[in-house]
């Protein structure tokens, strides 16, 4: 009776006077590392499109552009400053088309299934930009077919790129997953 007493007030006692448990990890939806501090193109109820031709149009505004369905055959989409690239639901996203984030600054890509880059080209290209988000997407092509340069990388970073953050990311099904060259960046999974 006398032990049981003693181990009640020592489990007690460490309970009360353990140290603070240190932070691991990021939450699955904070923004860390290089690219804190990117907004995109803000809070607003943005732009929603479900073709290339709305999505094409919208990029060269910029703002929230929220990506409805898969789109297919865009081709190279550029993507400017101050821009939210946002997939509605889970399948949203697109396929045989990429895009391009050149000269940017403060750009956020989220939520996409990206799926066969046009021949030679990325999914997502960026470069010389700096404060860029990708995150929580789904990269994927057709497996390794073909010779190194059929299909490009699916993300490639380059080009004096700076402040980069890629989380929660999945890269699946490719020859050459990411080409990643004289840049400064946090990569998470």
């Amino acid at each position: 009776m006398h032990l049981t007493n003693f181990a009640v007030a020592a489990l007690t006692a460490a309970s009360t006077y353990a140290a603070p448990l240190e932070k691991r990890a990021a939450k699955v939806d904070e923004l860390v590392g290089f690219a804190a501090g990117t907004t995109g193109g803000g809070s607003g109820a943005g732009t929603t499109v479900t073709s290339c031709a709305a999505f094409t149009a919208a990029a060269k505004t910029g703002g929230v552009i929220k990506v409805s369905g898969q789109l297919t055959g865009c081709g190279i989409i550029r993507i400017g400053s101050n821009t939210s690239i946002l997939g509605v639901g889970s399948n949203s996203g697109l396929t045989d088309s990429g895009l391009q984030v050149r000269k940017a600054s403060n750009v956020i890509i989220r939520n996409l299934k990206f799926y066969r880059a046009p021949k030679g080209k990325d999914l997502i290209d960026i470069e010389e930009s700096t404060k860029v988000w990708v995150d929580h997407n789904d990269f994927s092509s057709v497996g390794v077919t073909g010779d190194k340069d059929t299909y490009d990388g699916l993300l490639d970073a380059k080009g004096g790129s700076d402040m980069l953050t890629f989380s929660w990311n999945k890269f699946h099904d490719h020859v050459s997953t990411t080409d990643i060259s004289k840049v400064g960046m946090m990569l998470t999974s």
